[in-house]
């Protein structure tokens, strides 16, 4: 992203659950594999239908009179680096022309959305210190029952003494961040803020000071003792794994404009740590957002056919109800960028 008339925009670096697709039980499936999703996934480099570890990441273009924290005239900010972040890197970064990370945060600490923290070393080793035109140690941010995780998954990353062999290691800043406040990741500082936002920020998401990208952490559940984050930016929601939002969360998210949100399997399933399809339906009809996009799908779900399903149903919900804003419906992929605005 060199030009300087670039949106703000965030990219799906995955869009499944944590088995990934496509699945190697499909394509190893006795007489012959028969599952159409994977087997379109695993035939085709670029497949929509080709899902990864749930996972974006967030362009912020400085405005005039923000603190430019990375030195350049955009900052990037990672959610969840799971068990497939080096392969989606790999694929998407050069694709699209991405080069540096300034800052991680992660939405719970499943191996999901921690267990790529490793693969990190390539944008502090190689990017940052070695090259000089990089972030030389990245700030990890979560709450405190996914640091623990970390600190206990992997002590060498939080501790470099820890570490064995030759002892290179990614250089990680774990920083704690708590639900509700606002967050700026990539501040030297952290830019935490107390409470709520300053007057006239409570809710809508917008920059609550001079630095750049703002994340409010809003906490929802992922099944039974399990808490994770959705994240506020601008007018996006981003709610990657959730079984249920609770009230205060509700009000939080309302009034944004896109909603990316948990929809594991299609039709009227129930899971107990993810919203399936119809849930998420009855979501986005009570907070009426312009666009969503659901997000950590299984194999069950068709991109091309599933899709087509959506885009119709979004056609005829505003049919019905033709008094209402119109609110289009679809499946993200990964590789799939989307402007947004601050």
């Amino acid at each position: 992203m060199d030009d300087a008339s670039a949106n703000d925009r965030f990219i799906f670096l995955g869009t499944a659950t944590s088995e990934g697709v496509p699945r190697v039980s499909c394509l190893t499936q006795p007489p012959a594999p028969r599952c159409e999703t994977c087997l379109d996934a695993d035939a085709t480099a670029q497949s929509p239908n080709r899902r990864r570890n749930t996972s974006i990441l967030i362009q912020h273009r400085y405005r005039p009179g923000e603190v430019q924290q990375s030195g350049r005239p955009y900052e990037n900010v990672v959610v969840d680096v799971g068990k497939s972040f080096y392969t989606s890197a790999l694929d998407i970064f050069p694709r699209v022309g991405l080069r540096y990370i300034d800052a991680v945060v992660l939405t719970h600490e499943h191996a999901d959305a921690t267990n790529g923290l490793d693969d990190l070393r390539d944008w502090t080793m190689n990017i940052g210190m070695a090259m000089g035109d990089g972030p030389s140690s990245i700030p990890v941010w979560g709450d405190a029952r996914t640091l623990e995780r970390v600190r206990t998954a992997f002590p060498y990353l939080v501790e470099p003494k820890y570490a064995t062999g030759s002892g290179l290691v990614p250089k990680l800043t774990f920083r704690q961040l708590q639900p509700w406040q606002w967050l700026c990741p990539t501040s030297a500082t952290g830019g935490v803020l107390n409470g709520s936002a300053p007057s006239g920020r409570a809710t809508d998401g917008s920059p609550p000071g001079p630095c750049g990208l703002w994340l409010r952490p809003i906490p929802v559940e992922h099944g039974n003792d399990q808490p994770c984050l959705a994240f506020r930016f601008g007018n996006v929601v981003y709610m990657s794994d959730v079984s249920r939002v609770p009230p205060a969360a509700m009000k939080a998210i309302r009034g944004c404009e896109i909603l990316v949100i948990d929809a594991l399997k299609p039709g009227n399933r129930r899971h107990v740590s993810h919203l399936c399809e119809e849930e998420a339906l009855e979501l986005a009809i009570e907070l009426r957002p312009r666009r969503v996009l659901f997000t950590g799908m299984t194999h069950q779900w068709h991109h091309q056919r599933d899709n087509a399903r959506l885009c119709e149903w979004s056609e005829k919900h505003h049919c019905l109800h033709p008094d209402l804003p119109a609110m289009q419906v679809e499946l993200a992929f990964d590789g799939l960028q989307v402007p947004f605005s601050l």
